[in-house]
């Protein structure tokens, strides 16, 4: 029989400390005042007892081993200190909580002397543990240390909150092994092809003299001309861009893989199988690579772990102290702009007072948002131009050179008639995924540095941007369609906050007068249920049902899935098609992954032997089905070609239809490139094809931009679209809102099906063409319709400086204005960039890319 202990007096007292009335009464008190000074109303200040009696808390909170009771001290010290920030006694008991929670970054990563001599020498200690390598005087939190400390394994997982910089350790830790002269490659996946470009942009501003020392690369696309050479490699990229180039080189050598947003692997989003067949992929390399995933959030980050062979669970660690936290009000439109602050720590709602009958967003910001960095979080592409449009209507301009220079660059870029011209002249902006990568990068940088103080957002915010905010408002509970799921959102609302200037930041939940009238309740149980354990996809999103339907359509040779291309989400059905696709691979090469265990109690010997032996051709691919690359082979070799140049647009519209018969578009992509209406005609080849035709030709986004627009007042019948759906059946070229939707239609399609859906196609295409004509999957060959659509030029120098680094744009600007020199050759091209002319170009743009390029790729200058 086991014996009861007592409890110690640390279990003793933490066990009960989130229930103690006193306290919870106390910190609703403080919740109170703070709303109160925030709105500006008039406040009586804490009397000295019980602000005694809070740091008193905050100080035994902070000794905690539980990360919530670590927020909450710091919650309480910060608070004291917006309310009362002269008061001596707040500051310094602040000072020893940070200390406490090794919040050195909340220090400014001082440490201050006291009279006790056997203290400061053990603060001094701790202070030293924690430094970060190869920096004079920057800290860990404890909690990254030991993150850090673990990368030595082969294989770990790991979940924090939003600001615990967890990319930020992957670069420490790459930066110190480079440093030390481990000739190693590592690979950091994102999700999003949005998060490249920053991710790319801190390692280099993180590792400027590392990476030129140690003949490193950092390497963003398979058609990096750094490949090209033996180096040492970084690279970033998404699960696809990663998958292929470890599909087309046989040479591939990778030493520390790390998969960032991990959580990925568990949602909904297409994705997500790619993740499987990547890391199957990497698990049979010569060298198997150390791995790691890193996720927001989530209690379990050992799910994912089940995706790497042989790996122990137990290498994993679930942080749930945030460096900053985040305060949360729901203010309710409907209610006469009723307002609650809610309290995490006892899970209620508490009602403040009302604010106005007439409150409206624009009367929030003007409320909280002055002289503050604030994000506002919409449901959908129109509503974030929409609330960001409104909002700049109440202000003046600014007159700001920075602004001005980035209206008249979008103007040129885009077209003089979009509302971000006329709106981020104001301080104001809207992100969103579509946005050129130039543009979206200077919006972000203006953000950080507080030129832009208002910035509207989609979903993006959620995919790993960072951005530092005061106050982040929530404008509804959905993301598109799809409610938000409690990952999702706490991602969201812990992108609030910013250590360098502060412990807090503000969420306001939005219930505005068209919502529905639950909407409080279920930010309630957002806010109040914890994220449940995580499954992985293949477990959540497939049902029995959906794996038995999968099994016998392998069996059948019907990839179609039949019973599920009628009644199935779009996303769902390509979800299904790449699971079931995989599992026809490992099945054929008998191999064990992850997939095939998860579908083993459907596959009996019989079924096994019917998949294993195809009548169909077979390349392997998880982006084409058997009988697609059939259709492919065949009319291959029975002489199919891209049309050659110059290009024509009825060639185009006939190129992209016999790919329709090839790939079975009307299938496969039903609600894009194949999409028919009633009548059964293709609805969207001829847009497609439009787009195609000018981008591949070279023409800048302003001019393609336009063409759509005149398209659409010769056509107005065609009615205007957004997000592939139709919001007006007639196109009125006098409504400069519908113009602005052809703009962001035409932006989103380039973005979605061009530069996705039709280069993949064509990538498909290209290499069962260089496979037939026996050329190397890396080889180049005249009129690549795939490297055109890649690099949206036909121009061989155009291309090659993409390649090497620069953006479309400017590469076409180098080109134009005499920064070449033709007479010299570089070791990867034809011509060498005069290094003192463009380092002194007038364009700021030019000179910012061609620092970059010139530590990634410093053969390509004279």
């Amino acid at each position: 029989m086991a014996i009861a202990r007592d409890k110690t007096l640390y279990e003793e007292i933490y066990s009960s400390i989130d229930e103690n009335e006193f306290l919870l009464e106390l910190y609703d008190e403080l919740l109170i005042a703070y709303t109160r000074h925030i709105f500006g109303r008039a406040i009586d200040k804490f009397n000295q007892e019980k602000t005694q009696k809070l740091l008193s808390f905050a100080s035994i909170l902070s000794l905690s081993n539980e990360g919530r009771h670590k927020i909450w001290a710091q919650q309480i010290v910060s608070l004291l200190e917006a309310i009362e920030p002269k008061n001596k006694t707040i500051k310094d008991a602040k000072y020893e909580v940070l200390l406490s929670c090794t919040n050195y970054k909340g220090l400014n990563n001082q440490l201050l002397s006291s009279d006790d001599l056997l203290k400061d020498a053990a603060d001094k200690i701790n202070f030293n543990h924690f430094k970060i390598p190869n920096t004079d005087n920057e800290h860990f939190f404890a909690e990254q240390k030991t993150i850090y400390d673990s990368f030595d394994l082969d294989c770990y997982s790991y979940s924090a909150p939003t600001s615990m910089g967890k990319t930020f350790i992957m670069r420490v830790f790459i930066k110190d092994q480079i440093k030390k002269g481990l000739n190693k490659n590592y690979a950091i996946i994102v999700p999003t092809k949005a998060l490249i470009s920053e991710v790319k942009k801190s390692i280099i501003d993180d590792m400027r003299e590392e990476l030129t020392s140690h003949d490193y690369r950092i390497v963003t696309a398979i058609g990096d001309l750094a490949l090209t050479k033996p180096h040492n490699f970084i690279y970033v990229m998404t699960p696809e861009r990663m998958l292929h180039l470890t599909n087309n080189n046989q040479d591939f050598t990778l030493d520390y893989l790390f998969i960032d947003e991990a959580h990925k692997i568990s949602s909904t989003d297409t994705r997500s199988p790619i993740y499987y067949d990547l890391l199957d992929r990497i698990s049979y390399l010569q060298n198997k690579p150390h791995i790691f995933f890193s996720s927001p959030n989530i209690p379990n980050p050992e799910v994912y772990l089940k995706l790497v062979k042989n790996a122990d669970l137990n290498n994993k660690i679930h942080v749930s102290f945030s460096p900053v936290s985040q305060i949360k009000y729901l203010i309710d439109f409907k209610s006469n702009g009723a307002i609650y602050v809610y309290n995490d720590f006892n899970k209620s709602f508490k009602k403040i007072g009302n604010n106005s009958s007439r409150i409206n967003l624009n009367y929030v910001l003007r409320e909280i948002g002055v002289n503050k960095q604030n994000l506002i979080y919409c449901q959908s592409i129109d509503k974030t131009m929409k609330y960001a449009k409104d909002y700049a209507s109440t202000l003046n301009y600014k007159n700001n050179k920075e602004l001005d220079d980035l209206s008249n660059e979008i103007a040129r870029l885009i077209h003089k008639d979009y509302f971000l011209v006329d709106i981020i002249k104001k301080g104001v902006a809207f992100h969103v995924g579509y946005l050129p990568t130039s543009i979206r990068s200077k919006i972000e940088q203006l953000y950080k540095n507080n030129v832009i103080n208002t910035l509207f957002c989609t979903s993006t915010l959620i995919e790993g941007v960072n951005l530092p905010a005061d106050n982040l408002l929530v404008t509804s509970n959905k993301a598109g369609r799809s409610t938000f799921d409690e990952v999702s959102f706490r991602n969201l609302i812990g992108r609030v906050g910013r250590i360098k200037y502060n412990l807090f930041g503000n969420v306001f939940l939005i219930r505005t007068r068209e919502d529905t009238d639950n909407l409080d309740e279920k930010y309630k149980k957002l806010l109040d249920t914890e994220i449940p354990k995580q499954n992985l996809s293949i477990d959540s999103v497939l049902k029995k049902k959906d794996k038995r339907d999968i099994v016998s359509s392998l069996v059948k040779e019907t990839y179609e899935i039949p019973d599920k291309v009628a009644k199935t989400p779009a996303w769902k059905f390509d979800v299904m098609r790449k699971f079931q696709l995989i599992l026809k691979n490992d099945i054929q090469n008998n191999n064990k992954s992850a997939v095939l265990t998860s579908f083993s109690s459907f596959i009996d010997e019989e079924t096994a032997r019917k998949v294993s032996n195809p009548q169909l051709p077979n390349n392997n691919s998880t982006d084409i089905s058997p009988d697609q690359y059939k259709g492919l082979k065949e009319s291959i070799e029975n002489g199919l070609t891209y049309p050659s140049q110059p290009f024509n647009y009825y060639q185009v519209v006939d190129f992209l239809k016999t790919l329709n018969r090839i790939f079975k578009w009307e299938i496969y992509e039903k609600t894009t490139l194949g999409n028919r209406n009633k009548n059964h005609t293709l609805t969207h080849i001829e847009y497609y094809a439009t787009l195609l035709l000018r981008w591949m030709s070279g023409d800048n986004l302003g001019y393609i931009i336009s063409s759509a627009i005149r398209y659409k007042e010769n056509n107005p019948n065609t009615g205007v679209w957004l997000n592939n759906w139709k919001v007006a059946d007639y196109y009125d070229q006098y409504d400069v809102q519908h113009k602005n939707y052809v703009i962001a239609e035409t932006l989103n399609s380039l973005d979605r099906v061009i530069l996705f859906k039709i280069l993949n196609y064509f990538r498909e295409f290209s290499t069962e063409y260089k496979k037939q004509n026996n050329k190397n999957s890396n080889d180049r060959f005249p009129n690549d319709w795939y490297e055109y659509v890649e690099y949206g030029t036909i121009d061989d120098v155009i291309i090659t400086l993409q390649q090497c680094g620069f953006e479309r744009e400017e590469a076409r600007y180098i080109k134009d204005h005499g920064f070449i020199d033709y007479t010299a050759s570089s070791p990867i091209s034809k011509f060498t960039v005069i290094k003192d002319k463009i380092l002194n170009a007038k364009n700021p743009d030019i000179i910012d890319q061609a620092t970059e390029v010139l530590i990634n790729c410093p053969e390509l200058f004279k």
